[in-house]
């Protein structure tokens, strides 16, 4: 019993140490955020299926994807002509 009580404190000191180094890295984060949606779905008690899980990771993509477009846009500078766009899509 003593050993498998060491092996367990053992287990537990290391899962500390890599916890406290997940802390600073970004994509620890990252995938956290990206998991976001799915977990609040389990924890409401929906099972979400593969399609499900399919869809939310590709609209998350999907809108990483245009904020990303957008910022960059931003960044260099470039101008949206709106009036032009929306005259565009009213026709």
């Amino acid at each position: 019993m003593m050993t498998t009580l060491e092996e367990g404190i053992g287990v537990y000191q290391l899962r500390e140490q890599r916890a406290w180094r997940e802390l600073f890295f970004p994509t620890v984060w990252l995938a956290y955020i990206i998991r976001l949606p799915i977990t609040v779905l389990q924890r409401a008690g929906i099972r979400p299926s593969d399609k499900l899980v399919t869809d939310i990771y590709g609209r998350l993509i999907q809108a990483g994807t245009l904020i990303l477009i957008v910022l960059l846009s931003i960044k260099l500078g470039v101008t949206i002509p709106w009036e032009r766009l929306i005259t565009y899509f009213v026709k």
